[in-house]
């Protein structure tokens, strides 16, 4: 499914480190990133750790890293400079998590007031598939062009993100759950909300408002997260 992506692809994450955290949604770039989010990224594993809990001295090269999970591949082996594993695919793999489909007009048949206006108001929204991937990520893609056009990365996984740079990488489940959404009123107004699950990489759930991909922008990533509790 990588293949599709563009370079327009909107990464998002939240600020923060622990449920008990505020939560803010944010571009995925290191510059918002909270301190906790940078080290974690900053701290390889170690080479003989292959649970997932031992890590070597941190090293400096979390924007690196961070670069290589949101696609870049120019420092991958056997490749020049700071080398990290060789992809297949910039793509996670997908066991577990089943698409979903999100029709371009809602489409229950809720009677109670306002939600013909909102079906009207939305009729025209672009039709999305949602999935979670074993690269740390919930990704959602045009429906109609394959296009990713947003991709979000759950507080539960930080700890692990660095083994999906490692050399010695062995596979691990990350965003494994599948995802489900559904129209609700959020203070008085009608909303659509996508619920994401780690599966067999972890425990917890977050909430994304999905209500408009035209939205989806880093510079609405504030708008994105409605929660998250992935981090315990």
């Amino acid at each position: 499914m990588r293949k599709f992506r563009s370079t327009g692809c909107r990464e998002s994450t939240v600020s923060g480190t622990t449920t008990n955290d505020a939560i803010t949604g944010i571009s995925w770039t290191w510059e918002a990133l909270a301190d906790a989010q940078r080290l974690a990224l900053n701290t390889p594993e170690a080479q003989s750790g292959q649970s997932g809990n031992a890590s070597a001295a941190p090293d400096g090269l979390g924007p690196q890293r961070l670069a290589f999970l949101r696609g870049d591949r120019s420092r991958e082996a056997p490749q020049g400079g700071t080398v990290f594993r060789r992809r297949a695919s910039r793509h996670g793999d997908i066991l577990n998590s089943k698409l979903w489909h999100l029709a371009s007009a809602p489409a229950s048949g809720y009677t109670a007031k306002g939600y013909a206006a909102f079906k009207s108001s939305q009729s025209a929204r672009e039709a999305m598939l949602y999935v979670g991937a074993n690269d740390g990520m919930l990704h959602g893609f045009s429906a109609l062009t394959g296009q990713e056009k947003v991709a979000y990365v759950p507080l539960g996984v930080y700890p692990r993100l660095t083994a999906l740079t490692s050399v010695s990488y062995t596979h691990r489940h990350f965003v494994d759950g599948s995802p489900l959404t559904a129209d609700l009123v959020v203070d008085g107004a009608w909303k659509t909300y996508l619920a994401g699950f780690l599966g067999a990489g972890g425990n917890g759930y977050f909430v994304l408002d999905v209500t408009d991909p035209a939205a989806f922008s880093a510079s609405q990533a504030s708008r994105l997260v409605v929660l998250d509790n992935t981090a315990g």
